[in-house]
């Protein structure tokens, strides 16, 4: 990371080591040809982790100035009575997307705690689809295929058996 001043301090603070710690173990771990490749997949999920996470967390106010703009007459006289709910909602939307947060999804992506939350959500999916239609049956020949995408990899995926094998010739 740069040095760069920052609106509460100026330099490198212990979160600003933690990613620079994880960066570098990053770089022992990826060809240099590739890192700039991921350093830029990893700022746009960031950015659009951050972009969701707004839109979720300041719906209310987004709503109220919505509201507040389609039911005054146009022009700036008309919409100069909104200017509360448009700093309210710029407000939240300076707080979700600050600084801080964006420094502490780098060091989640870096550090792969992302993914295991993604492993561990898209595994309680599947156990609840699994729990609401036990008797399924697989499409043919989608078994084999499916089974690397829902089961964690440290699931035993031996016993899943395809229908219709498509290496074999079907008879017919």
């Amino acid at each position: 990371m740069t040095y760069r001043d920052k609106s509460y301090k100026t330099g490198h603070d212990e979160l600003d080591m933690e990613i620079m710690d994880a960066y570098n173990t990053l770089q022992q771990l990826v060809p240099i040809h590739q890192l700039r490749r991921i350093e830029h997949r990893i700022h746009d999920g960031i950015m659009l982790r951050m972009k969701e996470n707004s839109t979720r967390v300041c719906r209310k106010t987004m709503k109220a100035w919505n509201e507040c703009v389609n039911t005054r007459s146009g022009g700036f006289l008309g919409w100069n009575q909104c200017m509360a709910a448009r700093d309210a909602m710029n407000e939240c939307f300076r707080d979700q997307n600050s600084e801080e947060n964006y420094q502490k999804v780098r060091l989640q992506f870096l550090r792969g705690e992302l993914f295991d939350q993604y492993k561990a959500q898209t595994k309680a999916k599947v156990e609840m689809y699994k729990a609401i239609l036990p008797g399924l049956p697989m499409p043919e020949g989608k078994a084999a295929l499916y089974a690397e995408r829902i089961c964690d990899s440290s699931d035993d995926t031996s016993q899943i058996v395809s229908v219709g094998d498509p290496q074999t010739p079907q008879d017919g």
